[in-house]
């Protein structure tokens, strides 16, 4: 079911920008992302293609930019990539990894 309850689920905009917030520390390491939340210490492994939207969206990619490199590396359909950025920025907000801009 993920994170969001279905009546509950946020309307991302396409041409919303996000950043990585204040209080995570992160490195890629082997083709992944490893984020530490420096106030909880708890910490996220994002694979290959987490790492890509997770570097993207800090460097202040839109969500449809992001999409758009999505696809373009990984030769995925736009509403494959579409569903799940949707999901993964989702979780990202709700463990308060990123942040709107």
């Amino acid at each position: 079911m993920g994170l969001w309850p279905r009546a509950a689920k946020p309307k991302l905009e396409g041409g919303r920008t996000y950043r990585h917030a204040g209080h995570v520390a992160w490195r890629r390491v082997d083709g992944e992302v490893v984020v530490l939340d420096l106030n909880t210490s708890a910490y996220f492994a994002l694979d290959d293609a987490g790492a890509l939207i997770w570097e993207r969206l800090g460097a202040g990619d839109s969500l449809e930019d992001v999409q758009v490199a999505v696809c373009k590396e990984y030769a995925v359909e736009p509403e494959a990539a579409h569903r799940d950025l949707e999901a993964l920025v989702r979780d990202m907000l709700k463990a308060k990894m990123i942040e709107s801009r």
